[in-house]
């Protein structure tokens, strides 16, 4: 889940990912703002993305695709490979794929429940 830089290992096992739950809404125990439209929400990310180089990277399933009504079979299958599909899109089972120069400083500035601006 978080980056050994952002790394508390008490609270990170127990969140398990969950600040990387941007595709899921607040009130479902997710980060994206209830005031969003998902696509909305989604294209933010994408320039969070483009603007800091994580496209470079292969992600692991396109956001906009698999939570496309009529698509449930791909979120299904991304979770039996052991992905949460309202995660990022970039986070593997043991972490975050992005390297950290290629990570959105939205990433970077929050470390398990706080923000630390300055600190990166």
């Amino acid at each position: 889940m978080a980056r050994e830089e952002h790394q508390d290992t008490n609270r990170c096992t127990e969140c398990g990912g969950k600040c990387c739950r941007i595709y899921i809404s607040c009130l479902d125990g997710g980060t994206m703002p209830e005031t969003l439209y998902f696509d909305e929400w989604v294209t933010q990310w994408k320039w969070e993305f483009e603007d800091c180089g994580a496209t470079e990277i292969e992600p692991l399933f396109d956001p906009l695709i698999v939570h496309l009504a009529g698509n449930e079979h791909m979120l299904k299958d991304l979770e039996k490979r052991g992905i949460d599909p309202c995660a990022c899109q970039y986070l593997r089972k043991d972490g975050c794929s992005l390297p950290r120069d290629k990570m959105p400083n939205t990433c970077k500035e929050y470390r398990c429940g706080e923000w630390v601006r300055g600190e990166i």
